[in-house]
């Protein structure tokens, strides 16, 4: 199954697995993928004093907080991309609220 499903999405142009894609076809080792580690997204910082759920790059802490959602991978396929050239990145969150849903609230919060 998969493999045909590899040779469809070549055929029709598709070169990316997305977030959320199939193991069973990434673990194929055929087409680039990205994965999605909002599962423990948690111990990332915020930024300070937003009401929003948005990660402070910035902060020192971010980057030993990232390390550590692959040197502690919640599930198989993470486990297996920390060392896979066919994994391109990783996603540490899904559709943030920028604060555009009304008011800018994000905008505010930066600025502040």
């Amino acid at each position: 199954y998969y493999a045909t499903l590899g040779r469809r999405l070549d055929a029709w142009g598709i070169n990316t697995i997305g977030a959320w894609g199939i193991d069973d076809l990434m673990a194929q080792g055929r087409t680039p993928y990205t994965l999605q580690l909002a599962e423990n997204h948690n111990r990332l910082p915020r930024l300070p004093g937003s009401k929003l759920k948005f990660f402070d790059v910035f902060d020192p802490a971010f980057a030993d907080a990232t390390a550590s959602l692959l040197r502690e991978p919640a599930n198989e396929t993470v486990a297996r991309s920390i060392n896979d050239p066919m994994c391109i990145g990783y996603f540490i969150d899904n559709e943030l609220n920028f604060g555009n849903r009304g008011r800018q609230v994000y905008g505010d919060d930066v600025l502040r």
